[in-house]
């Protein structure tokens, strides 16, 4: 078993599944706060959003690393492999989903070219391994994406008037069905490969 493609892939579809819930929870509140053009409320809930999501994902790295410290599944240095994809994909992942829900195609697909043009400088210049250079690179297209998100709602907020959000809880519990949609989806689609993946590890 190549356990570095392994990790990538756990990585990968740990990272959809996680930020999903997130992103199905509040992207839809900002689709409605920007379309009713209420874009100070969009903004507040826009940094509610990266919060949640930045805490969720750091609170599933952390889970996560400790059960393979207690349980022994994986190599430290595959694990650490891991968390860097994990973290840098669900970032992008979070960061990118507002932007689409708004259909900002075009910015969407700039970020991802800037992010393979990362990608290639810091290869051709040498001196890094592959993995750390692909990390970096979703970490840059991940802070892209949210400068422009912010970007954007912050100039079209302009001189309005402020808003005040409703509780953290009003906005979460409208969400939870599609939070809880996202999250079978995704596990559904992935579970074949988790039960091999799994079933490859001796404890």
């Amino acid at each position: 078993m190549n356990l570095s493609a392994t990790m990538l892939g756990l990585a990968t579809i740990a990272s959809l599944i996680v930020s999903s819930a997130a992103s199905a929870i509040f992207t839809r509140r900002i689709m409605f706060y920007a379309c009713q053009a209420m874009f100070d409320a969009a903004v507040k809930t826009t940094l509610v959003y990266f919060a949640s999501g930045a805490a969720l994902i750091l609170a599933f790295a952390a889970a996560s690393y400790a059960i393979n410290c207690a349980l022994s599944l994986y190599p430290q240095s595959h694990m650490l492999m891991f968390e860097v994809y994990f973290i840098s994909l669900s970032l992008l992942w979070l960061s990118l989903a507002p932007l689409y829900a708004m259909r900002k195609y075009a910015m969407v697909a700039a970020i991802f070219v800037a992010g393979v043009a990362i990608n290639n400088a810091l290869m051709l210049a040498g001196g890094q391994p592959v993995e750390s250079v692909k990390a970096y690179g979703l970490y840059a297209a991940s802070a892209m994406a949210a400068i422009c998100l912010a970007a954007y709602l912050y100039l079209k907020r302009g001189a309005k008037g402020r808003a005040k959000l409703p509780m953290l809880s009003s906005i979460i519990k409208p969400g939870l069905p599609y939070a809880a949609l996202s999250l079978a989806y995704f596990l559904l689609l992935f579970v074949d490969r988790l039960i091999v993946w799994l079933s490859l590890i001796h404890i």
